[in-house]
């Protein structure tokens, strides 16, 4: 749905979080860019699972469209949760691949670090502990290399693996 409203109004307005604007045709190309990177460059299996540990911001829009474009399962993690909260959830989800925003990043590596993900590998097909990426210029510019060939939409879709604080 996301290419076809794109390619109707390209221009259209899609997404602003009051710092960063995309119109359709520009979020519709991060998404493709996204998901390509994510399974090209950062290896992440079809099937397999992805996490984000980000503020409220587009980026986090773009990998979770990205991830269902991909085939791949994303799991975005709470940002209020502690280094063990957030290495259960990694450990638990099995992914393969973190993507986080700076602010975020000590969390992560800090939660990379238990016992619960250490070496786990989630699906990572090498077994290792999961890559880690950041979101900012190296992001950008992993995104600007990933090919802007359409992500071929055959296979199945991904999907959202969410995890409540046990009060719902």
């Amino acid at each position: 749905m996301l290419f076809d409203l794109a390619a109707a109004a390209p221009d259209a307005p899609a997404i602003d979080d009051g710092t960063r604007r995309r119109t359709r045709a520009e979020l519709a190309d991060r998404v493709n860019r996204t998901a390509r990177h994510l399974r090209e460059v950062a290896g992440a299996p079809a099937d397999g699972h992805v996490a984000t540990l980000t503020a409220n911001r587009s980026e986090a829009v773009e990998l979770v469209l990205a991830a269902t474009v991909a085939g791949l399962w994303v799991t975005a993690v709470n940002v209020h949760l502690t280094p063990e909260e957030v290495a259960y959830v990694l450990g638990d989800c099995g992914a393969s691949v973190v993507v986080c925003d700076p602010e975020h990043e000590p969390v992560v590596h800090a939660a990379l670090a238990s016992p619960a993900v250490a070496g786990a590998g989630g699906d990572h097909p090498s077994g290792a502990s999961p890559r880690v990426e950041v979101l900012g210029p190296a992001w950008e510019a992993a995104l600007a290399a990933a090919s802007d060939e359409p992500f071929p939409l055959d296979g199945p879709a991904g999907g959202t693996m969410l995890y409540t604080s046990g009060t719902t």
